[in-house]
């Protein structure tokens, strides 16, 4: 309130540029961050944040082709769960903030289905304060990856995340054998 009136009244007075406004534009946390890519964003330049996630998406999904993964690309969390719900997926690249369901409630929804916690799960996102990284975790997710990022960074991290890798799907071939060696004894006990 009287800040914002003395610092028009201070433009108005000591320089000749027009002040459109005796109060500065707010908008909610939300949409600064989808569109400005921060919380205090410069509104004097117009500039937005464009979603590039097709363009730069295929060479992310290039990269992880090169290391032998079949990548399957989901337009948003409903979209990636029920994708989930089919197939098991050993390595899982998510972006945090996805249209409708967040990439925090992914999260918390894989982890909370039956084997949830054998996939490895590496978010990407633009927030990239150390308590975002601790809700990230928090969450279940097992790396973390602040955007914008070099895909040599990418790379790297998809070198630690291929050594879980094969020890996730590891894990899940022998849970599925132990299932159906399970199943195989009860049909012959009956």
């Amino acid at each position: 309130g009287e800040l914002e009136m003395l610092m028009c009244r201070a433009f108005k007075e000591l320089s000749n540029k027009k002040i459109p406004a005796e109060r500065f534009p707010r908008i909610p946390y939300r949409e600064a961050i989808e569109k400005y890519g921060t919380d205090k964003p410069d509104l004097r330049y117009g500039l937005e944040m464009a979603d590039l996630t097709a363009v730069f998406g295929e060479s992310q999904l290039k990269v992880l082709a090169e290391r032998g993964h079949d990548p399957v690309a989901c337009e948003n969390a409903e979209q990636a769960m029920r994708a989930g719900r089919q197939e098991f997926f050993p390595l899982i690249v998510l972006d945090l903030l996805l249209p409708g369901t967040s990439g925090l409630e992914f999260c918390r929804w894989l982890r909370a289905q039956p084997q949830g916690d054998l996939p490895y799960l590496l978010v990407e996102t633009v927030k990239n304060q150390p308590e975002d990284l601790a809700e990230v975790l928090q969450a279940g997710a097992n790396d973390y990856l602040a955007k914008p990022y070099d895909l040599a960074l990418l790379r790297v991290r998809l070198s630690v995340a291929a050594r879980q890798v094969a020890g996730i799907a590891a894990r899940a071939a022998r849970g599925k054998e132990s299932i159906m060696l399970l199943e195989e004894l009860r049909h012959q006990q009956q």
